[in-house]
């Protein structure tokens, strides 16, 4: 008995060693692993900071888009790939990715602020949210029931497994384009379903995905149930403007109707959409914590836009660290 109570207290020891051996003080700690984060992780390498980057997964949304047009000195590529390059980098400039780690509270202390995740406890003088966002849910019936059996939010993830069939996209933006003429090259038949009456993402997407055989176009269309039993087998439509209704048998549904901000974690002012607030240079309510990219209150949601964010926060951070 007495070895046996030496074994559990040495391997109770080892996990607090685990939970708190991470306790030292950085200068900056970055919060996700995006492009805003990766933009902001190079020009901190190059600074000389200790600083570590903290993700749930590497990439974010960046590495659930399609094929990027627009991303500067890539004229095509593909969101793992451009994602792929983003560690590349980072490793060339030896910075260290902590996956798996999500940030589950941000304290004030007197040295500076402390990170908790579900693993460790980390303290820093000065954090960068540069988290993301996630995918918004339709909130319908038959959503929750059949997550996972048919219902993805993420093309580029699971559109492999639906060639050959039948699939509906549901959106109108650039990620739902994308999807769709993603899918339109995998599935038999696409249905892609905007609740508005015109596509909200690019021209040349949309031209695209309206002239490819296989795609048939629902505007101003809402969805409002998807059926199924153990799979998914149809959707439910509802036209806005006659009132009628129509079920597509469908065995692939993407959900693709925008984002909401990681952000419930940061104790700093956001906005009724839970975006947080900040001013031109990335400084929040708190004086310590930054914040960049889709996490944050601005219109335009550009992999471009978060690099460019991220890098202005962190030379805003060098400024404040500079007077410490």
């Amino acid at each position: 008995m007495g070895l046996f109570w030496a074994n559990l207290q040495s391997q109770i020891c080892a996990w607090e060693l685990l939970c708190y051996i991470e306790i030292m003080l950085y200068d900056l700690i970055i919060i996700g692993g995006g492009a805003a984060g990766t933009a902001a992780a190079v020009y901190a390498a190059r600074r000389g900071l200790k600083f570590v980057i903290l993700t749930d997964f590497f990439g974010g949304e960046v590495s659930r888009s399609g094929e990027v047009w627009n991303y500067p000195g890539f004229p095509k590529i593909t969101g793992i790939e451009l994602a792929q390059k983003f560690r590349r980098h980072l490793e060339e400039n030896r910075v260290e990715i902590k996956e798996g780690e999500k940030v589950e509270t941000i304290i004030d202390i007197p040295q500076g602020l402390e990170v908790k995740t579900a693993f460790s406890i980390y303290q820093t003088k000065t954090v960068l949210v540069a988290a993301g966002a996630h995918p918004k849910k339709l909130d319908i019936p038959g959503e929750k029931e059949l997550a996972g059996k048919g219902i993805t939010y993420c093309a580029t993830c699971d559109g492999p497994l639906f060639h050959g069939k039948e699939v509906a996209i549901i959106g109108g933006g650039n990620r739902a384009l994308e999807a769709g003429l993603m899918m339109a090259q995998i599935a038999k038949n696409v249905s892609v379903i905007n609740i508005n009456g015109e596509f909200s993402g690019e021209k040349t997407l949309a031209d695209n995905l309206q002239n490819k055989k296989n795609v048939e176009v629902f505007s101003e269309t809402e969805t409002i149930e998807i059926l199924g039993k153990d799979r998914v087998e149809a959707v439910k439509i509802k036209n806005k403007k006659t009132g009628a209704l129509r079920q597509i048998p469908v065995q692939g549904v993407f959900i693709h109707i925008g984002v909401e901000p990681n952000s419930d974690f940061a104790p700093v002012d956001k906005n009724e959409r839970g975006e947080i607030m900040v001013d031109k240079f990335g400084k929040t309510s708190n004086p310590k914590i930054w914040a960049a990219g889709d996490c944050v209150a601005f219109p335009y949601r550009q992999i471009s836009v978060a690099s460019g964010q991220g890098v202005s926060a962190l030379l805003s951070m060098v400024e404040y660290l500079n007077l410490e």
